[in-house]
């Protein structure tokens, strides 16, 4: 997979050995996760630190619904996914959100629905020199509920959310996204993403 993360330029290819290398890792639900279990294609190490890069930093589109591919379906009915949001600096740097292209080849895939039921506000942060704790302080009341969408579409509330991600590192933006929606009453059952540290 090292040498192949290497020659994947055309961002169409991955060959069949780096598929079966990356077998999905399940993580069973664990208090400090808010219960979520953890649906994670690979480690976030080696081809996939380059796999990921060439996802959130050129947008390999064809590579990754490829990769979306080996992701199981959860087969939960009434599933509903919903993408981590970007802020809106990282959003206007990239031009795309990396969570929002992964729940869209999912939805594909799984024919389940997305739905934005959270935003982001305030200040704009990098997370990579935080640790877990602050992290999690880091996003007290950073999220804002998508009241608008939950009023016109009140069905909504009565899916099965799964958080989508691209990377989790210390796990805490998808388990700030699960609390703000538990509290509102909505049904998250887990958080799926391409790769884990």
């Amino acid at each position: 997979p090292q040498e192949a993360a290497d020659i994947v330029g055309n961002h169409s290819l991955i060959c069949e050995t780096c598929l079966i290398l990356f077998p999905e890792v399940l993580i069973p639900e664990k208090p400090e996760d808010c219960g979520m279990q953890t649906i994670a294609l690979f480690s976030y190490e080696g081809a996939g630190v380059k796999l990921i890069r060439l996802l959130k930093e050129d947008g390999a589109v064809n590579l990754l619904n490829r990769v979306v591919k080996l992701i199981k379906n959860p087969h939960q009915s009434q599933l509903q996914l919903m993408p981590v949001p970007a802020h809106r600096v990282a959003f206007r740097k990239r031009g795309f959100n990396p969570a929002a292209r992964i729940a869209k080849s999912c939805s594909e895939l799984w024919d389940a629905p997305i739905a934005d039921l959270l935003y982001r506000k305030g200040i704009y942060r990098q997370l990579k020199s935080m640790n877990r704790q602050q992290r999690l302080k880091m996003q007290e009341g950073i999220w804002q509920l998508n009241t608008r969408l939950i009023s016109e579409q009140p069905e909504i509330m009565e899916k099965s959310i799964l958080i989508v991600d691209d990377v989790i590192t210390t796990g805490a933006t998808t388990i700030s996204c699960a609390k703000i929606l538990r509290e509102n009453g909505f049904n998250v059952i887990g958080r799926v993403c391409l790769a884990i540290t």
